[in-house]
């Protein structure tokens, strides 16, 4: 039973991601702001942290918007 649950919760969150990425594939616009926006943020030298990543808003408006497509 614990397997199933586990590769259950693994494989949903992995149809979620797949899904946002398919999206941001097809859009270049909304692709571009995003990276534009991390890139802003972060420089390859830096980590990139959890607390980080909470504060991008327009990776919040792509993660919540990705919800109401599935």
């Amino acid at each position: 039973m614990f397997i199933s649950i586990y590769v259950d919760g693994f494989d949903t969150s992995s149809s979620a991601i797949a899904s946002a990425l398919y999206e941001l594939a097809k859009n270049k616009e909304c692709q571009n702001k995003l990276r534009d926006e991390i890139n802003s943020e972060v420089s390859r030298e830096e980590e990139l942290t959890y607390d980080k990543i909470m504060n991008f808003p327009y990776l919040d408006q792509v993660w919540n918007g990705m919800w109401k497509k599935i």
